[in-house]
């Protein structure tokens, strides 16, 4: 395309040297010159547009300083303009041409200050003062001098900017044209690459720091461009709503400014080049672009020789010479008018190419704002990809519309009748440079690197405003997977701007930004190579079984993190997902049912289903080890109505958990621990008589915690001998911890029994061999006697339980002293065995049970590392960490990395909380707070006295706010308490304060 407008024909396309405006220069350079009359002339001497287009226009007065908000906008752009097309009084500030550098610092400056300027308008009244000076106040050689201002500051900026290229000095062959996996995949030695051309001019020249800093030219320079983009594009869409003689004079100065920008190259000829999309592409660029740049040029190149012959002829008049040039309407060359459909995709396509993804966006809603008559849409180019030779042998200078059937003669004009070429229809652009857009907006996506790009929800929100412009109708039924969806979730996934191990409800939210997530019926796929050929194009492309399974794994991240709701929430997401494929396939039966004649009906196959086989759990899509974290979520959190659902559900289909898979042991011990968490002891004896030998470690010890839980302490203890002479292996954590608990619980419902004499001997007769199971497991008795490192950390841990346990009042700080330990630390500060949280949130539950919140609450503070907060503060949207700059990286203040307080508090405690820790503490101090209410008789008033039940939910609601919860996900933790707990602390800490 630079070709087109080569030096050959043009040299400048009204490009005036940034050194020259600045110091107000009377001459541009042109290849040749012939004078006009009646010319305006720009500073430099340069005449501004052909009379042509503006004969009979009245200039408008100098217009009052303005009452509107927009009128202020505009007013505001009169600093920017030069000397003899302002309003006001004129600059006499200069700038030495000979100062390159002073000049692009004068540039600079004056351009941020015009972007600043737009920007602000844009944001808060969404206007345009650049177009509102050419439109409303017909001041278009003012327009068109920012817009030239903005171009002239963008390319003088990218000749200063650091180069784009490799930081090594080898050729690599970037520049032979290859793709990159041909690159990539070739096995050439680093040895034998030739120097790059340029290795030697440019080695050291620019330090890593510099090379690898944020340019401040480039930014400037893309921010010049963007404004650029959406005042052409605005024009565009502002000159289809205007009159003829209105609109005429508006697009000159677009195809002026377009024609500069192919020739200096800021147009990228990629936005011409087609390519036939393979079968099962999703994403393609059409070829309405390449079909059309040949009309294209000749517009842009008219409109630049028109300004170029009246420049001519304005000099030849000026010397008293006679113009060597015919008038223009001399000639009818005849070039074929293109409706703004066409230019206002061509500039969108020009912002897929050059990452001006927001810009096109923007214009796109500006385009979806027009209603009525005036309405814009949007069509796909698929009906035409079918017969590609009709549309390519469509006679744009006949016809108005691209033909999509060799027949269709219905849309031509005679030579006679003006109208222009419109493309797909009129006030109608592609759907695919939408979706191009729709791609390219994971390009903005923020990395941690810098403080630019964009939010995952801000991701989501801009894409939803493209699919709303592609398709207005909203569906909320849940729908098969396509090649569309797919595609765009891979990209976004691809794009690494989402991590669900920190932040699953980002993923959520992805995964139901659309509907299409329903997958095929069958998932056994064949994979004999007879039987894959059967495999039709949409099995192919469109179905997938990737999103249950991306939901399965967002729940296992829910899980990890203890977010009871978000796991919750997306397991009756996968329910809807397969209730709704089992609708779907019943109305798919039923309507080949009614397709069938009579005599079909007795073939009619009602054998078993297609598949061969039958599932155990009505949730195909989840496994078992899935259902088990979801178990021991609702134990720990004591969610025990949703636990209760898992396993005992009167559904249709069955429970999610049904006793077949009760042998399993990746789903077993987790049942086991929901049984011993409710008491359930006839669950518990069906667990272990489905279970099968051999029996895995963790399926023993979760064994071991039931008969501990449901008070046959004498199979624990047989239990625990042969852990140690038969499997070599020793007890856990939660052994420990469910010994003490249940210590603690039978204490305190021994001193509550003392009245039924049976009840208090049965009881005490239990207390003494749990006491009994305690002192041997302490005293080492349960040790393994040869597998030492295991020995050596078993003893190492029952120190630090000591620790605790003997903190705890009552029956275990009275058995404490008791205790012969087999590991003694020859320094006191020397670093503990840290307790899992699952122990420990055992351990914690019993002692709120028995003391109270508050007792939880002390236990925390004595024993609980806090989060980490360092990290924290540095995380984003995303789960994506805001990396360290290199100012921040200043080792000799200390590594950015450690944080004091942390280390302290790991040397000092033992525990690592989780969210169930903090969920234990206010569940307790939910009850208290509701039972001191009830014996209040009425609720208190936010003006009341805090009881010590809100001091602890003031305690927990900071915790929760240490893990990152917003204040939707603690309003469900806390329920009605949220909104008095944090007023109270906003009063208190104003108070303090």
């Amino acid at each position: 395309m630079k070709q087109c407008l080569g030096s050959g024909r043009l040299v400048h396309l009204g490009r005036r040297s940034f050194s020259f405006e600045l110091a107000g220069s009377t001459r541009r350079s042109w290849l040749f010159r012939i004078p006009s009359f009646n010319t305006q002339r720009n500073q430099d001497g340069s005449r501004l547009w052909s009379r042509q287009f503006s004969a009979g226009a009245v200039r408008p007065g100098q217009p009052k300083l303005a009452q509107s908000r927009l009128a202020t906008w505009t007013h505001q752009l009169e600093e920017f303009l030069p000397p003899p097309l302002k309003d006001g009084p004129m600059s006499t500030g200069q700038v030495d041409p000979r100062n390159a550098s002073q000049a692009i610092d004068v540039m600079s400056e004056r351009s941020l200050k015009l972007c600043t300027v737009l920007s602000k308008a844009r944001a808060s009244d969404n206007v345009n003062p650049i177009v509102d000076l050419g439109l409303k106040h017909n001041r278009w050689d003012a327009a068109h001098s920012l817009l030239s201002m903005l171009i002239d500051s963008a390319e003088a900026l990218g000749h200063t900017s650091t180069p784009a290229r490799p930081l090594s000095n080898l050729d690599w062959g970037l520049s032979t044209g290859k793709s990159l996996d041909a690159l990539t995949s070739s096995n050439t030695p680093m040895t034998t690459l030739p120097l790059a051309p340029d290795a030697r001019s440019t080695a050291f020249r620019h330090s890593l720091n510099t090379s690898t800093a944020r340019s401040r030219t480039d930014n400037l320079s893309q921010r010049c461009m963007a404004e650029v983009w959406r005042g052409l594009g605005l024009i565009i869409l502002e000159a289809a709503d205007s009159p003829s003689n209105t609109s005429d004079l508006a697009m000159s100065h677009v195809f002026h400014l377009l024609a500069r920008l192919h020739h200096s190259g800021s147009i990228s000829e990629k936005v011409y080049k087609y390519t036939r999309p393979d079968d099962g592409v999703t994403l393609y660029r059409p070829p309405s672009m390449h079909f059309l740049s040949t009309h294209i040029m000749n517009v842009l190149t008219d409109a630049a020789w028109r300004v170029h012959e009246a420049d001519m002829v304005a000099e030849a008049a000026a010397a008293g010479k006679e113009s060597p040039y015919l008038p223009l309407n001399h000639w009818n060359i005849g070039i074929r008018k293109l409706g703004p459909e066409i230019w206002f995709e061509l500039v969108l396509w020009c912002c897929v190419e050059h990452g001006h993804v927001m810009e096109g966006i923007w214009l796109l809603e500006q385009m979806k704002a027009r209603t009525g008559h005036l309405a814009w849409g949007v069509k796909s180019w698929i009906p035409f990809l079918g017969n590609l030779k009709a549309v390519k042998e469509t006679n744009v200078d006949i016809q108005e519309f691209w033909s999509d059937s060799n027949d269709d003669h219905s849309l031509t004009r005679s030579r006679k009748e003006s109208t222009a070429f419109h493309g797909l229809a009129k006030r109608t652009i592609s759907q695919e440079v939408v979706e191009s857009l729709m791609d390219g907006l994971v390009n903005q996506v923020y990395l941690g690197v810098g403080p630019s790009g964009l939010s995952p929800s801000a991701l989501l929100q801009n894409i939803d405003r493209l699919r709303f412009i592609i398709n207005q109708e909203s569906c909320t039924d849940l729908g098969s997977t396509t090649r569309t969806s797919n595609r765009l979730t891979i990209r976004i996934l691809e794009s690494e701007c989402i991590d669900p191990a920190v932040d699953p409800s980002s993923l959520e939210k992805l995964l139901k930004s659309h509907n299409n997530v329903r997958p095929p019926w069958d998932d056994q796929v064949s994979t004999l190579k007879e039987e894959l050929s059967n495999i039709t194009q949409t099995q192919l492309y469109d179905e997938t079984f990737a999103f249950p399974g991306l939901i399965e794994y967002n729940i296992r991240c829910y899980v990890f993190l203890c977010q009871i709701g978000g796991a919750f929430d997306s397991f009756t997401w996968v329910q809807q997902i397969a209730d709704s494929n089992k609708s779907q396939r019943i109305l798919q039966f039923f309507e080949k049912f009614e397709q069938l004649d009579a005599k079909d009906l007795t073939s009619l196959d009602l054998g078993p289903p297609e598949t061969g086989h039958i599932y155990g759990s009505p949730i195909p899509g989840l496994s078992n080890v899935t259902l088990a974290m979801l178990l021991d979520l609702a134990t720990a959190s004591r969610a025990y109505e949703f636990g209760n659902w898992l396993l005992f559900s009167d559904d249709v289909d069955g429970p999610p958990i049904s006793p077949i898979q009760y042998g399993d042991q990746a789903i077993a011990p987790s049942i086991l621990r929901f049984a011993s968490a409710t008491k359930n002891t006839t669950l518990c004896n069906q667990v272990t008589q489905s279970l099968s030998p051999p029996l895995s470690s963790n399926t023993l010890k979760a064994i071991l915690n039931a008969r501990i839980s449901t008070g046959n302490l004498q199979l624990a203890t047989d239990m625990l001998k042969y852990l140690r002479d038969y499997k070599l292996r020793s007890w856990g954590h939660s052994n420990v911890t469910t010994l003490a608990a249940a210590l603690l619980r039978m204490n305190h419902n021994g001193a509550e029994n003392q009245i039924d004499a049976g009840k208090n001997e049965q009881g005490e007769e239990s207390l003494a061999q749990a006491k009994d199971l305690f002192l041997g497991l302490f005293n080492g008795k349960f040790d393994s006697p040869t597998n030492l490192p295991i020995r050596d950390f078993h003893r190492k841990a029952l120190y630090s339980l000591h620790q605790v346990l003997k903190s705890i009042p009552g029956i275990l700080q009275d058995l404490a002293p008791q205790v012969t330990l087999q590991y003694n630390p020859e320094f006191a500060r020397r670093t503990l065995v840290h307790i899992p949280a699952e122990a420990f949130n055992t351990l914690l539950a019993a002692v709120v049970d028995v003391s109270g919140s508050a007792a939880g609450r002390q236990l925390w503070k004595r024993w609980c590392v806090e989060p980490a907060s360092l990290s924290a503060s540095r995380l984003r949207e995303g789960g994506i960490t805001n990396l360290y700059r290199a100012h921040e990286r200043n080792f000799r203040r200390g590594d950015p990395h450690f944080d004091p307080v942390r280390f302290a508090q790991q040397r000092g405690k033992i525990a690592i909380p989780d969210l169930n820790t903090v969920r234990i503490i206010t569940q307790a101090a939910i009850r208290e707070s509701e039972e001191s209410q009830a014996h209040a008789g009425s609720e208190p008033s936010s003006t009341s006295t805090t009881t010590d039940p809100d001091v602890v939910l003031g305690f927990c609601l900071g915790k929760f706010r240490r893990f990152q919860l917003s204040d939707d996900q603690i309003e469900r933790e806390m329920g009605g308490h949220f909104e008095r707990i944090r007023n109270y602390h906003r009063i208190h800490l104003g108070k303090k304060h």
